[in-house]
């Protein structure tokens, strides 16, 4: 389970029931505190019609949800749900190119891996007109072309309520 964005028509063609029951689960889920969906970066007309993204208010239920566990999809969830403390958050969808969250004047990229490549840095650098631009990784710790990449542990260190 990726965290694509995925459109309530889309949800209902995959499990074959009808786009009302689609909407009133989520709305449940939302309103039980289970989902949290992070609208697109943009006008309000924008955000309004384009595809939320979904996250799980608890990353223990990717084990429920699915068979395949996918580490970065679990840690880019556990980024969001620290990121929430601090204000609305919404994602950056442009010319084929997604950022994973925007809050405030700062992108956030979550690259969950060992080695950070060149081309896990495209994607962040086209953002322009932000204060800075924070990539969450596996443990690479130093600034690259204006990013600073930052392990995950030192992350949560930071954004955590425990300290």
């Amino acid at each position: 389970m990726g965290h694509l964005p995925i459109s309530l028509r889309k949800i209902s063609k995959i499990l074959d029931i009808p786009v009302e029951t689609i909407n009133n689960i989520l709305h449940l889920f939302l309103e039980a505190g289970l989902i949290y969906m992070v609208e697109k970066e943009g006008k309000v007309s924008e955000r309004k019609l384009a595809p939320r993204k979904i996250y799980l208010a608890d990353t223990g239920l990717f084990t429920i949800l699915t068979e395949n566990i996918n580490l970065g999809a679990i840690v880019e969830n556990l980024v969001f749900l620290n990121l929430l403390k601090k204000g609305p958050i919404r994602y950056y969808r442009h010319s084929g190119y997604e950022i994973d969250f925007i809050l405030k004047d700062i992108a956030w990229e979550v690259k969950y891996k060992k080695m950070i490549r060149e081309s896990d840095l495209n994607n962040i650098k086209k953002i322009k007109g932000l204060k800075s631009r924070i990539m969450i990784t596996f443990d690479t710790e130093q600034e690259i072309e204006n990013i600073k990449c930052r392990p995950l542990w030192k992350f949560l260190q930071e954004y955590s309520n425990i300290h």
